[in-house]
C-alpha cells in the first residue's frame, strides 16, 4: 500500500503544503531583504549627516573611518 494513501495525504495535498511553505519562506525572505535595505539606507543617511557635520566643523582636518565604532572621526 502506498504510504501517502495510508496516512490520508495525497501527493497533491503534500505538494500544496510544500507550496504554501515555500511561498511563506519567500515572503519572509523578501521582508528580511526589505528590512536590511531600510537599515542600510538609514545607516548611510546617518553616515552622510555625520560626515557633513564633521567636514563643516573640521577646519581642514582630515576625516577617517573608525572601524571599531563604525563612524567617521577626525584623524
Amino acid at each position: 500500500m502506498d504510504p501517502s494513501i495510508a496516512d490520508g495525504n495525497t501527493n497533491h495535498e503534500r505538494n500544496r503544503d510544500l507550496s504554501t511553505i515555500l511561498m511563506s519562506l519567500l515572503v519572509w525572505g523578501n521582508e528580511l531583504l526589505q528590512d536590511g535595505r531600510i537599515a542600510i539606507s538609514y545607516r548611510m543617511r546617518t553616515v552622510r549627516q555625520e560626515y557633513t557635520q564633521l567636514l563643516s566643523n573640521s577646519g581642514g582636518t582630515r576625516l577617517g573611518w573608525d572601524m571599531e565604532t563604525g563612524s567617521i572621526t577626525r584623524c
